[in-house]
């Protein structure tokens, strides 16, 4: 599957987007946030890009009522595709071969460094709503990483074309965003030339009618 785009079709519970709510809840599962955490956490989104009213308590445990009980198994999927979008961006800060864009960088980072703070606004083990807070920081930030997201997967990919074709790991491979720019105009170029291809027959032009004699 490719998350950088299922992840738009699997949207975080309402509530978080919406202050019209059914009570004033103040405990998401069993735990009642942190006051000040929940203010950090608010300057967090406000940074990444949050343009709605700071998020209550009430949202969070309206949210978390709408998640299904993990009862053990997988997380709902709506956090986990944007859990693997986490682990793709630190890989791709960490890929050396990779320059990423300077606009996306700072955001990246801000986006990583929380999900390795030695702070949280909601712990990681919650019945429902466990990494609820990781995915809604990814999720705001989501318009400005999308993009740059989407041209690192085709990047490894074309890099990994190229490794294959030289008969080595892609590591030994000499490519960088350059390399995959160049790359990707010929890859561009010989798709467009096969529908051309495609498109034209070198069989000549049937005759405008047909008669036995």
């Amino acid at each position: 599957m490719n998350t950088a785009i299922a992840i738009d079709t699997h949207p975080l519970p309402s509530p978080l987007f919406s202050h019209v709510t059914a009570g004033r809840r103040r405990h998401v599962d069993s735990f009642e946030p942190d006051p000040v955490a929940l203010r950090r956490f608010n300057a967090l989104l406000a940074r990444l890009g949050w343009r709605r009213a700071p998020l209550d308590c009430d949202q969070l445990a309206s949210a978390a009522r709408e998640l299904p009980a993990q009862a053990g198994v997988a997380g709902p999927t709506c956090i986990d595709l944007r859990l693997q979008q986490v682990r793709e961006l630190a890989g791709m800060l960490d890929d050396g071969d990779w320059e990423t864009d300077v606009r996306t960088r700072p955001i990246a980072h801000e986006i990583v460094a929380y999900l390795h703070a030695d702070w949280h606004l909601l712990p990681g083990d919650l019945p429902r709503a466990a990494h609820l807070d990781d995915a809604l920081v990814i999720d705001t930030a989501w318009p400005q990483l999308r993009p740059e997201l989407v041209n690192y997967q085709d990047f490894r990919r074309l890099r990994t074309l190229e490794a294959e074709y030289r008969g080595c790991r892609y590591e030994d491979v000499p490519f960088d965003r350059q390399a995959w720019r160049e790359a990707r105009e010929l890859e561009a170029r010989l798709y467009e030339q096969q529908r051309r291809i495609r498109e034209t027959s070198y069989a000549p032009a049937f005759p405008a009618c047909f008669r036995v004699h």
